[in-house]
């Protein structure tokens, strides 16, 4: 079986058994063949029962060898799992300990001030929208509004043809306040508002 690789250690199957074993190739002619089989391969004198036999008794010898370390490995692995859940019961018992004597109303009063922290964010959050959904209203109201001595939307449109225009009448009230309340907080500029 030629091989590209000479001269250094490859990993392959052997021809014969097809374990896996190490080989240096020092031709193209050489052959993947293990020591194991080198006795019984090509030998006029080896009876083919006796090589499966051989081959038989290797990869049952090989297998037996797996099973053992792979059954060492889990049983280290199990081991060190209980260890470190011995550990986490320690940290769970000392972490008891440290605050059972705490009284009920402090960890409640921490409890709550988290839920009054988060209502705070969670308020300010629905504010920061509501002003954002405002503000991009008012400015749309400014390219969208009504010139009553035309009879017409300030885009150019009928005022009964402006669809824009006629959904936002419905806001009109609720806008104006909020409008109102922000330029007198100094928070409405004219660049926010470009009827100003």
């Amino acid at each position: 079986m030629p091989k590209t690789i000479l001269h250094r250690d490859v990993t392959d199957r052997c021809v014969c058994c097809g374990m896996l074993d190490t080989f240096n190739f020092t031709n193209a002619h050489d052959v993947a063949q293990c020591r194991a089989c080198k006795s019984h391969r090509f030998s006029a004198t080896t009876i083919p029962k006796k090589q499966d036999d051989d081959h038989k008794a290797r990869w049952r010898a090989k297998y037996d060898k797996d099973t053992t370390e792979l059954n060492s490995t889990v049983n280290a692995l199990k081991s060190e799992v209980a260890k470190q859940r011995a550990i986490i019961k320690d940290y769970e018992k000392q972490l008891d300990a440290k605050y059972e004597d705490l009284p009920p109303d402090v960890v409640e009063r921490y409890y709550v001030n988290d839920l009054v922290r988060e209502a705070h964010e969670d308020r300010a959050k629905a504010w920061y929208a509501r002003d954002m959904a405002m503000l991009a209203l008012t400015r749309i109201e400014g390219v969208h509004n009504p010139v009553i001595s035309k009879d017409e939307c300030s885009c150019g449109e009928p005022l009964d043809d402006c669809k824009v225009g006629l959904a936002l009448e419905a806001q009109q009230p609720h806008l104006f306040q909020w409008q109102k309340k922000r330029r007198e907080a100094g928070k409405l500029s004219d660049e926010d508002d470009p009827r100003l």
